[in-house]
């Protein structure tokens, strides 16, 4: 048999390996999340830009979670509708200081998701660049 200091270092070593593996994986799933909802948000928005380059205008301001009239043949309704990867519900805005924006309307995601998300693929100032947060509201900008 083994004897109890065999079992105890055996044990030990296997609590470090999960603890140098679990922040690994959670890592994996943030990266992922944050991913998903830039490209979400990325494509959203051309969708909104072929919009105004074949009608030469935005599509007027509608509620979180609404499709703004005449987008239905530009975007994927269902996926407007549904909420986004950080939480709350897609919002077409042009009342927040910019022309026009794409906003999550109530994001449960902690800001920290969004700083980071702000880093890795803009300026990295909340207040500045295409990623925005106004109000609560977290935006990717189409025009200033």
């Amino acid at each position: 048999g083994f004897s109890l200091i065999e079992l105890v270092m055996v044990v030990i070593i296997l609590g470090l390996i999960a603890a140098i593996a679990m922040p690994r994986g959670v890592s994996a799933v943030d990266n992922a999340r944050l991913a998903a909802g830039y490209e979400s948000y990325r494509r959203l928005a051309m969708a909104f830009e072929a919009y105004h380059a074949e009608h030469g205008a935005w599509p007027p301001d509608d509620y979180a979670g609404n499709v703004p009239a005449g987008m239905e043949l530009y975007l994927n309704e269902t996926e407007f509708e549904k909420r986004t990867p950080f939480g709350g519900w897609y919002d077409w805005s042009t009342d927040y200081g910019f022309s026009v924006g794409l906003g999550i309307y109530q994001p449960t995601a902690p800001v920290s998701v969004f700083d980071e998300l702000d880093a890795r693929y803009d300026d990295g100032v909340r207040t500045s660049g295409r990623l925005q947060i106004k109000l609560g509201e977290w935006f990717y900008v189409l025009r200033y």
